[in-house]
């Protein structure tokens, strides 16, 4: 299942970035995960949703502003710096560790906590 994850999560991502898209709040509640018959049986499908936060890069290499789930927001983010879709790859790593893990990472911390954590370890 976790590589089925991982590759829904992956295809969406490609396909956002691709448009010029970044999602800026990827996380495990924004993604849609159901079974898909087929011949074989049923087939786990994931999807990327929640596109509220999303941003389109407007010509510009990367952009500014915090934004998302702080357990699941790239450091660049947190420390205000300019961003790119890097910072949804790096989300999408802290949900890989998360289920790996089978545990939320900071989970001992509170919001504050874990936004001075992560914007100042290096990752």
């Amino acid at each position: 299942a976790v590589v089925v994850i991982g590759q829904g999560v992956c295809k969406g991502m490609t396909y956002l970035h691709s448009m010029g898209i970044i999602h800026r709040d990827l996380k495990p509640g924004n993604l849609l995960m159901g079974a898909v018959p087929t011949q074989q049986g049923p087939q786990l499908v994931v999807k990327v949703a929640d596109f509220g936060l999303a941003r389109v890069q407007d010509g510009a290499k990367t952009m500014t502003g915090g934004i998302g789930t702080s357990q699941y927001t790239a450091p660049e983010v947190l420390r205000s710096e300019r961003y790119d879709y890097k910072a949804d790859v790096f989300s999408f790593g802290v949900i890989v560790w998360e289920i790996h893990a089978r545990k939320i990472p900071y989970s001992d911390m509170n919001q504050m906590q874990i936004a001075v954590a992560v914007a100042t370890q290096d990752h």
